[in-house]
């Protein structure tokens, strides 16, 4: 998946490229796209300080033509799960409101990775999809019965290329809709925040394969 940096020059040309009937947002760019490429936006925006990650797929492309003022960039369609950032800006910029406060201490990166994860004291593994993930927290999608706010959980991941799982521990905090959840990492070691930075700047990069020995001793915690 494809990374691609949009910069607009003020709130205005934002709300211009975003198209709310279609889902479809314009992102400025010089970058060269195909059409039906999947790829995550980076969002920036005058007086916005938190990094805004969206993803989606390209539906079309323009070049830019400096002759005419006509900047090149492609038309996006944001994907479901994503319209929540984007309703965020747009709803803000359409009230006059051009600094939003900063809502986070850490941007998310936005992913759609397998995943599994099983509760605290408990055997049974469930199957999720990773749909965000930053140094603090991250949100997964999954289907089942009982509602996991307040549970501690084991969380697996395991990246295109990967040879080991990625292991940690986390608490569900909060499930903004149904089967989706909020959660956050409950490790404070220095040593695995730092893997963990490492691991979100692969992700971020594209550079899907990790080593085993990184695998075998990021966030990884002894099954009881």
């Amino acid at each position: 998946m494809n990374y691609l940096r949009a910069n607009y020059l003020n709130t205005e040309e934002f709300l211009d490229a975003w198209n709310g009937d279609d889902n479809h947002l314009f992102c400025p760019t010089v970058q060269e796209l195909s059409i039906g490429q999947e790829i995550i936006v980076e969002l920036h925006i005058p007086s916005v300080h938190d990094k805004t990650l969206v993803r989606g797929s390209v539906i079309s492309f323009r070049r830019p033509v400096p002759r005419r003022g006509i900047r090149g960039g492609a038309l996006v369609l944001v994907e479901t799960d994503e319209l929540e950032k984007v309703l965020y800006l747009v709803g803000l910029f359409e009230q006059g409101i051009s600094k939003p406060e900063k809502r986070r201490k850490h941007p998310r990166l936005s992913v759609e990775l397998p995943i599994r994860f099983r509760i605290i004291e408990t055997a049974v593994y469930h199957d999720a999809i990773l749909l965000d993930i930053a140094e603090g927290g991250a949100r997964m999608r999954t289907k089942g019965g009982n509602d996991l706010v307040g549970e501690k959980i084991f969380l697996e991941i395991t990246v295109p290329g990967g040879v080991r799982p990625v292991s940690f521990l986390a608490e569900v905090k909060n499930k903004p809709s149904e089967d989706l959840y909020g959660i956050a990492f409950m490790s404070r070691e220095k040593g695995n925040f730092s893997l963990l930075r490492e691991f979100l700047r692969r992700l971020k990069s594209g550079e899907f394969f990790m080593p085993v020995i990184f695998f075998s001793v990021f966030f990884f915690f002894p099954l009881p």
